[in-house]
């Protein structure tokens, strides 16, 4: 069988078994150590020197990296395959890597940067990469998360002032994406280890509400990050970005129920005209586009949180009328309120 037709066979062979397998805790680690067919395949052709020379990772777009798992996910989590053949690529979606266990290499734009046992390394949107795994000691796992929804799950950290944060806003909203990333240097703590482990036990199984449940664990872990390793933290961003933003998008999340423009302006000491040129410049978008998704992440939160009807969440999260609300809220949630309540909430 030709080369190529054997791997196309084997990635199918181990897409097949991702969707039926289940793990209970004590089995995760022994079958990430098991070598897959695919990785037998990858490493025998290392061994014997035969460079493969298509590369299959073009293809995994948004849309066909997503579209094995349950519709509405945004956040995918799986192992890289030791031996992995994949070269230079790119893809429009956030890619967090995650060292298990062994050494190795992240190509990264026109660099590359050696990572250990414990490092978390955040790929951009469409940066190339790829990443060397050529060795049986090796484990990694990656995680990948959807740009079209990045925003909306993560907007909370955007208000504060540290170099993920610069990050974000950097890739979201100026577009300066090349060669971005950020690698944190955790020494290999058990507890991280451990909390993702359980992450990917918890995706393989495909656990009820487990859209909800791994965008909880991931901006857990992106707080724990932050939290205990900022200082450590590697990354080619410039730190000298001006904190009048952090802080101005840190007044409208404080104060999103009654601030206006003008009120907004007047605290941050600027006219209202210049203060729409800079949050657009730094941002790409308007003052009121910002507010809104303020409002509608805490509306999200009391949908699933409280009993609170539609038309008092409306008046105590700061819009004027329970039709302005439905309104924007079908317009950036894509459903109407009580929808969003069903299919988000769970029985305790």
């Amino acid at each position: 069988m030709h080369l190529e037709e054997e791997f196309q066979r084997l990635i199918k062979q181990h897409d097949d078994m991702e969707r039926h397998t289940v793990l209970a805790e004590n089995e995760v680690y022994p079958f990430l150590k098991t070598m897959l067919p695919i990785e037998k395949f990858l490493q025998e052709q290392w061994a014997h020197n035969v460079e493969l020379t298509w590369n299959y990772a073009e293809k995994q777009n948004e849309l066909n990296r997503f579209i094995n798992i349950p519709s509405g996910m945004s956040i995918q989590i799986s192992r890289h395959f030791r031996y992995d053949c994949s070269k230079i690529h790119k893809h429009h979606y956030f890619q967090l890597n995650y060292v298990l266990e062994g050494e190795t290499v992240i190509h990264c734009g026109n660099e590359q940067y050696t990572v250990f046992a414990g490092d978390f390394f955040l790929l951009a949107p469409d940066v190339p990469h790829c990443v060397d795994s050529f060795g049986d000691d090796i484990l990694l796992l990656k995680v990948y998360i959807r740009y079209s929804t990045f925003e909306k799950t993560f907007f909370r950290f955007l208000g504060e002032n540290n170099v993920l944060t610069a990050f974000f806003r950097r890739v979201l909203y100026e577009g300066t994406a090349h060669d971005n990333y950020i690698c944190f240097h955790t020494g290999n703590r058990s507890g991280l280890r451990e909390y993702m482990l359980e992450t990917y036990r918890l995706f393989m199984n495909r656990v009820e509400y487990l859209d909800v449940i791994m965008e909880c664990r991931i901006t857990e872990l992106f707080c724990t990050l932050v939290r205990l390793y900022m200082e450590t933290a590697q990354t080619n961003l410039e730190t000298g970005e001006s904190a009048g933003i952090g802080k101005i998008l840190n007044y409208i999340r404080k104060q999103y129920v009654s601030a206006t423009l003008e009120e907004t302006a007047a605290w941050a000491g600027y006219s209202k005209n210049y203060l729409c040129r800079l949050l657009k410049k730094s941002t790409g978008k308007t003052y009121t586009e910002l507010l809104n998704a303020v409002r509608m992440e805490k509306a999200c939160q009391m949908l699933v949180q409280t009993e609170l009807p539609a038309g008092k969440i409306a008046v105590t999260i700061g819009y004027g009328t329970v039709k302005h609300f439905y309104r924007v809220f079908r317009e950036m949630i894509g459903m109407t309120p009580q929808q969003y309540r069903k299919s988000h909430t769970c029985e305790l």
